[in-house]
């Protein structure tokens, strides 16, 4: 399995499948279960975005009110990366205007907070993350751009995710699983604790 560590607090996001789309300068081929680490490092850029409006209302929606409650240099969560979007600059009559371009559907293009979350300046790569499955966070060292995580690990991991997740919150309450309007409830499918 490979694995990507991130700056909190949009690790924290991905974890509570708030933030859909991880931007990067660059792309990749991959696909499939992706594990997501908190980078250990804790400096004042940090520290500033974890107090940013948006992000620090976002957090404390669901029950985060300090970035001292985070985990850092941890694994919190596996994802599956299904596609990577190239951002790129449309010029028509009405402006200028960013979209999302691949050779897959446009259906997943970010709105509302989700832009907040990411730099999708043009050029860059907008990774799409689903099925977000939390996990109590395992301390662990992470390492720059995608890496392979210890074998014995990635077995453990994916031994424990479901097989599939519904990806749309409609989904999810057809499934009588409890989710608040803006983040999955402490009870949820994704609190499934590891043994």
């Amino acid at each position: 399995m490979k694995a990507i560590s991130l700056w909190q607090p949009w690790t924290q996001l991905v974890a509570l499948g708030l933030k859909k789309f991880e931007t990067r300068s660059w792309s990749t081929n991959y696909r499939g279960p992706l594990a997501i680490h908190a980078a250990k490092r804790k400096d004042h850029g940090i520290l500033s975005a974890c107090k940013h409006p948006l992000i620090a209302a976002t957090l404390a929606k669901c029950g985060i009110n300090s970035h001292e409650v985070l985990p850092f240099g941890a694994i919190v969560c596996v994802v599956d990366l299904v596609q990577v979007y190239q951002v790129r600059t449309i010029h028509g009559i009405w402006g200028i205007k960013h979209e999302l371009w691949s050779k897959g559907s446009l259906r997943n293009m970010p709105t509302g907070d989700e832009l907040a979350f990411g730099d999708f300046t043009t050029g860059r790569y907008a990774w799409l993350l689903e099925n977000v499955y939390r996990i109590p966070p395992i301390d662990y060292k992470g390492q720059q751009n995608l890496w392979d995580l210890d074998t014995k690990l990635s077995n453990y991991l994916l031994m424990y995710k479901p097989l599939t997740l519904p990806t749309d919150r409609q989904a999810m309450i057809e499934k009588a699983v409890s989710i608040d309007e803006d983040c999955i409830s402490a009870g949820s499918l994704f609190e499934r604790g590891v043994a």
